[in-house]
């Protein structure tokens, strides 16, 4: 009998040992994503905090590289390259700055005005879009580029309206975010983080201008990019 009690308090106690590991390695799971960061809540940056707003920043200034990209890649010889490619441009400079002006936990004010243009300015990318769609694209890359650029813009619109409302909640008093009144020039200072800013594309030829004006209509079709 006291051999068996002795294998039944053992066995309980393995049973526990194991329901212990489990709920252990439970949690443990449930405290983590695909990517490898935690997911609870005490490691989650806050809506409504400097934090919080970093983190957007940063997902946006990826996300107006990854467009500024693929206008390169997919684009490029396309009759609207030139259009699409100027507002990737200042989609990416606006993005950078923006993420400047949240690392540093500036002012509010400025980040909002900065966000509004940066809306208006992709809402612009994604007219210039929907036009290159209407027209009818024939092109693999094209057609390609279109769709992918569609989506980098519709996740750029969601990280926007994120961004407006972290920034409405930590300043109530700035509600409206399509008023945006005059700035001092010094104070709304567009200047770009980097002096490299422009060296993500830099032109191959001596005039980028002079360079469309003379492209032939066979050259339209054909991708430049390298």
């Amino acid at each position: 009998m006291r051999n068996l009690k002795t294998i039944n308090q053992g066995a309980i106690l393995s049973v526990g040992i194991c329901l212990i590991v489990a709920m252990s390695a439970s949690v443990q799971a449930q405290g983590k994503n695909f990517g490898g960061k935690s997911l609870r809540h005490e490691d989650r940056a806050r809506p409504g905090t400097w934090d919080h707003v970093d983190e957007l920043a940063v997902d946006l200034a990826q996300l107006a590289r990854d467009l500024h990209d693929e206008v390169h890649v997919h684009l490029e010889g396309h009759q609207y390259f030139r259009h699409i490619d100027k507002h990737a441009d200042k989609i990416e400079e606006f993005s950078e700055h923006i993420h400047e002006l949240a690392h540093e936990g500036g002012n509010i004010k400025h980040l909002r005005e900065d966000v509004i243009e940066l809306d208006e300015e992709v809402h612009h990318a994604d007219e210039v879009i929907t036009q290159i769609a209407r027209k009818g694209v024939r092109a693999r890359d094209f057609e390609g580029g279109v769709r992918q650029t569609r989506r980098i813009v519709d996740a750029m619109i969601a990280i926007l309206h994120h961004l407006e409302d972290d920034l409405t909640e930590m300043d109530p008093s700035y509600r409206n975010a399509r008023y945006r009144p005059d700035v001092d020039d010094h104070l709304h200072n567009h200047r770009r983080p980097s002096e490299d800013f422009h060296d993500r594309y830099p032109s191959r030829y001596d005039s980028r201008d002079r360079y469309y004006d003379n492209r032939s209509p066979s050259h339209m079709h054909h991708n430049h990019y390298r």
